[in-house]
């Protein structure tokens, strides 16, 4: 862990509360599995989620002296399970995202998403399990700073690209520009 005691800020809150030059898209709600809990954890949100209305807050690393973490012990588990999809490991690969994906609980602070266990034949081809390996990645680290590289390196196994080629547009500049071709 990073730690930031007075005067020093926590990097995350000088970009998102005090600069406001950073925040989360309301697609990180609204594309997230309805059970699954790590949105809520990262996040708070005032009003409706994918409405005009909606704020998000950082409920994590969105305090002034709030340590922020190296690296998460799940972020390994996925780091492995990509590995493994890559040997053609399918077993292990599976195996890995489902401990990331069924984690109630965890003795470091991390996020827990606590849903049900993925099965086999819904992870059975690289391309299923590296998707979603880029799914279990986006909500265990949120906040991170790996999700542009994680667009980039697994770009095959998705449709979800960036906004634009090189970095992705701010949200306020989407929520300023309806005519902008924001996600």
């Amino acid at each position: 862990m990073l730690a930031y005691p007075n005067p020093g800020l926590n990097p995350i809150y000088n970009y998102s509360a005090v600069a406001r030059y950073t925040g989360t898209r309301k697609s990180f709600f609204t594309e997230a599995d309805p059970a699954d809990k790590r949105p809520a954890w990262a996040l708070r949100t005032v009003g409706s989620p994918g409405t005009p209305d909606s704020v998000f807050d950082f409920r994590k690393y969105g305090g002034r002296s709030d340590a922020y973490p190296l690296y998460l012990p799940d972020e390994m588990r996925l780091i492995m399970a990509e590995v493994y999809v890559r040997q053609g490991n399918f077993p292990a690969a599976r195996t890995l995202i489902n401990a990331v994906h069924t984690q109630t609980a965890s003795s470091v602070d991390e996020p827990p998403a606590g849903m049900p266990a993925i099965p086999d034949d819904a992870l059975d081809t690289e391309a299923e399990l590296m998707a979603q390996i880029l799914y279990e990645r986006r909500y265990e680290l949120y906040a991170q700073g790996v999700r542009w590289e994680d667009l980039r390196r697994l770009r095959p196994y998705t449709a979800k690209r960036p906004s634009i080629e090189f970095l992705p547009y701010a949200q306020s500049e989407c929520d300023l520009n309806p005519a902008n071709p924001c996600g």
